[in-house]
Parts: structure tokens; sequence; C-alpha cells
């Protein structure tokens, strides 16, 4: 007696089952991907407003002891492999890899939680934005010259799952240091803006 032809019918029954439990029977797999890095990176002097978190702030003039804003733009899809509906919340944005005297943060404007049917995708832009007190510039570019690693757009946040209603995800996208150094650089430059600690001094009111 032969079992090749019973071990073919196995394993494609278990076939069947999976592509099956795949197509119907999964529930919801809820997930962001960022899918490009910032084309550019725009630089302004900015001073926070009361209360406000990162990323609220007025544009100032240079000789205010203003800090020095860097932001990019992400364009990010929140995907829905399953075919049932599930939600995703507390979207957060960090910039990871930056040390003093960076400060770091991000801007997600959406509604949360966010509702997304079975099968479905929609797109939206993560801001990033990072800010460097006046008086620390020099030493901020110090930092972005540190060849100990790329500087990471981070995004965590929680979706429903299968098994848990509620799982932790972590997803991140890696840029160049260099082409936030060079786009300070441009700033400085169309401004006439000194980025030596000695120039800083001596340009002080």
């Amino acid at each position: 007696m032969s079992y090749i032809p019973l071990s073919l019918s196995i394993v494609s029954l278990v076939i069947s089952l999976v592509v099956a439990y795949r197509a119907e029977f999964r529930g919801a797999h809820v997930r962001i991907t960022l899918r490009t890095p910032p084309r550019s990176w725009g630089v302004s002097p900015t001073m926070q407003t009361g209360g406000k978190p990162l990323g609220y702030m007025r544009i100032a003039n240079l000789d205010e002891p203003f800090r020095l804003q860097v932001t990019g733009e992400c364009q990010a899809t929140i995907d829905n492999d399953g075919p049932k509906g599930g939600a995703i919340w507390d979207i957060r944005l960090q910039v990871v890899g930056l040390g003093d005297p960076w400060k770091s943060g991000g801007v997600f404007t959406d509604r949360q939680p966010y509702s997304l049917a079975g099968k479905a995708s929609v797109g939206f832009v993560a801001t990033y934005a990072f800010v460097c007190p006046k008086d620390s510039i020099p030493a901020g570019l110090k930092e972005l010259d540190a060849p100990s690693s790329q500087i990471a757009l981070e995004v965590t946040y929680h979706r429903s799952g299968v098994v848990r209603r509620d799982v932790l995800e972590r997803t991140a996208l890696n840029v160049s240091r260099q082409e936030v150094a060079k786009a300070i650089g441009v700033w400085a430059s169309e401004n006439q803006f000194p980025l030596t600690a000695e120039a800083l001094q001596g340009s002080q009111p």
C-alpha cells in the first residue's frame, strides 16, 4: 500500500486550511508603515507658546533667544491586512538617536483611536520635529557630526490583536545626520547666522 497519495492529500488539506484562515477567519492585522524619508528638512527659529507641546511654535526673530527647529515629513500608511476591521491608538512619534542639546517630538494630528475596515489602507503624513536652543547650536551641530549611528524616525502605537486586545508595536525609519546638518548650514548661510560658538557669542546684543 502506498502512503504517498494520502500524504499529498494531508498536505493539500493543511494548505487549504491555512489559506482559508488567512482569507476569512483571521482577525484584524493593523500596522503603520513609514514609506519614505523626508525629501527635505525645514529649518526655522521658533519660540514655543505657553502650554503647548513641541511642534506648536511661532516664528522668532534671530535676535530673540529662539530655539532652532528642524522638521521633516514622512509619507506613511495605516494598513489592515486582515479580513476584519480593527483599531489602532496611542500613536506617538519621536526622533531617536540624537543626544543633548537636541529635544525631539512629533505631530500626529488625526483623530485617535483610528478604526480601519478589513483589507483597507489609508495614508497620512508623519511630521517629526527636533529643536536646539540658540546658544547650543554649535554643540547641536557637533552632535549631528557624531558617527555613532543614524537618526531614526520612530512610531510607536497600540493595535487590536487576535489573542490580545492590546498589542504594542514599533516601527522606525533611519535618516542621515549629514542631511540634517546640511539643511542647517543652508539656512544659516541664507540668513547670515553664525554657527560657531565664538561668532555666536559676538553677535549677541
